[in-house]
């Protein structure tokens, strides 16, 4: 079976970006291993709950007013003023929540004399160059490796072997990090930092050094560890941590916050301490046990042996047309891999990027956005034997349900429960202010609701569906009772709402490229899907009530899907041309 992403290649050959790293994490500590071996390495941590500032109450208070004067325009093909409206009205204030944000960098400095001309090859015609290392990423043990062979002129380093280990523990709750080499020649220290908000950091017990650090004003709280040992001298001095005359040295770090626990420092510290009562070798041997029971769960083989090439050589060939059946098994173990490294019971849900973010404003905030991105992190959750992944998701949706409710009653004067297209560690449900065409679609709950009923079709917990999911179903189906309204041909549909992203051209203002509609096919099908979910919930748990016919009527006003004129699957509520044929998102194909 596939398991090792694998590069092997010379030091400096385009490979150090943090976005060519390999990830490892435990859910709710991540770590990005990247570059090559050279003078200082740095490490990019992230915590889950990292996120800037506090829960904000954003829904715009004069959305009420005018949401249903938006979708008469809309109706009447006023579409630029439908637009303004939507701007103006039904945008949350403030406008934007919170980044996730990185935890800091561990920065390691190598300090041998001869370091820097360690780190080439002399050639046989005598000119200089980098030299070739090996690094690679085994998904099945979530353990980074990197080896290489010291090319030197002094006999004292010379063919020295060098051996990098990195993983993140979910069974310690911490980061490792043990590098060796075949003499003590071993010279470093290491810190670590938060740039640009880095706060102070102190030697505890002569032995660590934390970091703490806040996420914003009445932001998040958070501490970090910083624990080491070595078989050569060891010295904290300020807030690093040095070494010299070593062959072995491990490093460990572990983070906290106030999210989960009342005293941060005091918890990220008894969990350094706690696992460093373990040998190198059984922390590894504990971390890979636990991993791999989870990762074993599914298998997919489509190749007759492993291939050990360089994993960007066999990129290259399948671009020049190679067939590698391989690499399609080594893209499904990836997917689980970063699942379950970025979502375990008890921590946050994977957001835009799993757990890895190095930028403190990172693309789209690095939030959770649910007009398709957090759901398609979560699709082999269920199909890949992995349920525990997927509670994360539950959690947070049972934080966002308290907002959707007063989302609901605010912005539309409804009952139930509604959330919109993106969401965050507090569970927001207003609609965000950043983003256009995708803010303002009240369907972001209900798609979620979806995986909760997924969840029980594949485990059959009938405890969870009465206790956790059906009550969630049934007051997404009360908002759609009451918030829906009836169209010219006597159906229910939305407004204001859009396909998600993906804008129209408006057929009455001269081509106008317009961003809102009534009735979007995505719309229509999400609600069906919760409507007949929730009515086989009925029965499953035998539940007699009243408001059941309500949700069987409405179930039969809400369209089916229709053909436009191309004989495509029908995207708005009326044939309208679309701006960009050939959008990424296929959201009427829900």
């Amino acid at each position: 079976m596939e398991n090792k992403i694998i590069i092997n290649q010379l030091a400096g050959d385009g490979v150090g970006a943090w976005d060519s790293g390999f990830p490892i994490g435990n859910g709710r500590l991540g770590a990005m291993i990247a570059g090559t071996p050279g003078r200082v390495e740095t490490i990019n941590f992230n915590h889950d709950t990292v996120w800037y500032g506090p829960k904000l109450d954003r829904d715009n208070p004069d959305a009420i007013k005018y949401y249903k004067e938006i979708r008469e325009l809309i109706e009447k093909g006023d579409n630029k003023k439908a637009d303004k409206l939507c701007y103006m009205a039904m945008t949350s204030t403030p406008k934007y929540f919170g980044a996730y944000e990185p935890l800091g960098k561990l920065v390691v400095y190598h300090n041998h004399d001869d370091y820097d001309y360690m780190l080439r090859v002399r050639n046989t015609d005598g000119k200089t160059g980098n030299f070739p290392f090996k690094k690679e990423l085994d998904l099945e043990s979530a353990v980074v490796s990197a080896e290489y062979e010291i090319q030197s002129e002094y006999e004292e380093i010379q063919g020295v072997n060098t051996k990098r280990e990195y993983f993140v523990s979910a069974v310690d709750g911490v980061f490792v990090y043990k590098i060796t080499s075949d003499k003590p020649i071993l010279d470093m220290h290491t810190n670590f930092m938060r740039r640009p908000c880095e706060m102070t950091a102190y030697k505890v017990e002569d032995r660590f050094v934390h970091t703490p650090g806040q996420a914003g004003p009445d932001g998040v709280k958070f501490s970090t560890i910083l624990g080491a040992r070595t078989n050569g001298k060891m010295e904290v001095i300020g807030d690093h941590i040095g070494f010299s005359d070593a062959s072995e040295i491990e490093i460990f770090v572990a983070a906290s916050s106030d999210f989960y626990v009342e005293n941060p420092f005091e918890d990220a510290l008894e969990t350094v301490k706690e696992a460093m009562k373990y040998s190198y070798d059984e922390l590894k041997a504990r971390h890979v046990a636990e991993h791999k029971a989870l990762f074993n769960r599914s298998n997919i083989t489509l190749s007759t042996k492993e291939d050990n090439r360089s994993t960007p050589e066999r990129l290259k060939e399948i671009k020049d047309g190679a067939r590698d059946g391989g690499m399609l098994e080594l893209f499904y173990n990836v997917g689980k891999y970063i699942l379950i490294n970025s979502s375990r019971e008890g921590s946050q849900p994977a957001n835009l990027q799993g757990i890895w973010n190095a930028a403190f404003a990172a693309p789209w905030e690095c939030n959770y956005t649910v007009n398709i991105n957090l759901e398609c992190n979560y699709w082999i959750a269920e199909t890949a034997g992995l349920p525990e992944c997927h509670m994360p998701l539950f959690d947070l949706i049972d934080r966002m349900v308290p907002n959707g409710e007063k989302t609901a009653k605010r912005v539309y004067g409804c009952d139930g429960f509604v959330s919109h297209h993106t969401t965050n560690l507090w569970g927001d449900t207003s609609i965000e202010g950043n983003s256009f065409p995708s803010s303002v679609w009240p369907m972001g709950g209900a798609w979620l609701t979806l995986h909760m009923w997924d969840h029980y079709l594949y485990t059959g917990d009938v405890d969870f569906l009465r206790n956790r999911a059906f009550p969630i179903m049934k007051k997404n189906a009360i908002f759609f009772s009451q918030y829906l309204f009836e169209d010219k041909d006597g159906y229910y549909i939305t407004g204001p709402s859009l396909s998600p992203e993906n804008p129209y051209k408006s057929k009455t203002q001269n081509g106008y490229v317009a961003k809102h509609a009534n009735g979007p096919e995505i719309d229509n099908q999400i609600i069906r899907a919760v409507l007949k979910s929730l009515l086989s919930a009925y029965d499953i748990l035998g539940i007699d009530e009243p408001e059941r016919k309500t949700y069987e009527e409405l179930l039969q006003k809400i369209r089916t899907p229709r053909v436009n004129k191309n004989g495509a699957i029908l995207e708005w509520n009326e044939d309208f041309e679309e701006n960009d044929k050939e959008h990424r998102h296929l959201s009427h194909l829900f």
